[in-house]
C-alpha cells in the first residue's frame, strides 16, 4: 500500500473522504428527521391532552365526533337543533342516548347552554352596574 502510486493513493484517500462526508450527511438527515418526527408527536400529544383537559367528562371531542353515526354527525355539522331532534326520533333510543351522553361528556354538546349564557350575561350586567355605582360614589 505504501509503495502504491501516489496518484492512486490520492484517489483512494479522496474516495474515503467523500464516503465519510456522505455518511455524515446521511446521519445528520436521519437525526433531523427523527427530531422533526418527535416534535410532531409531542405537538400532537399536547393538542390531544389540551382537548381532553377542556372536555368536561374527559373524552376527546374529536374522537367522539368521529365515532358518531353519520346522521348525528350531519346534525352537529349543521348546528341545527331540530335536525338533532329528528335524529333522536328516528334512531334507536339506546344508541342515540349512548352517543348523546358521550357528546355531553366531551363538550360537543352543552346542556342548557342558552340558560347558562343568559345567566352569564346577567352576571356581567350586574358587575357592570356595580362598577358604575361605585364610580358615582
Amino acid at each position: 500500500f505504501r509503495s502504491a502510486d501516489p496518484q492512486y493513493l490520492k484517489l483512494y484517500t479522496d474516495e474515503v473522504a467523500a464516503f465519510e462526508d456522505r455518511l455524515r450527511r446521511r446521519a445528520k438527515e436521519k437525526r433531523d428527521a427523527a427530531l422533526a418526527e418527535y416534535e410532531a408527536e409531542e405537538k400532537a400529544s399536547t393538542l390531544y391532552e389540551k382537548r381532553i383537559a377542556a372536555a368536561p367528562g374527559g373524552l376527546d371531542p374529536q374522537e367522539v365526533y368521529e365515532s358518531l353515526p353519520a346522521e348525528m354527525r350531519a346534525a352537529f355539522d349543521s348546528q341545527d337543533v331540530s335536525k338533532l331532534q329528528e335524529v333522536a326520533l328516528t334512531m334507536d333510543r339506546e344508541v342515540f342516548a349512548y352517543h348523546f351522553q358521550r357528546c355531553i361528556e366531551s363538550g360537543l354538546w352543552v346542556p342548557n347552554a342558552n340558560a347558562e349564557e343568559g345567566e352569564h350575561a346577567e352576571e356581567v350586567q350586574e358587575e357592570a352596574d356595580t362598577a358604575a355605582a361605585a364610580e358615582k360614589s
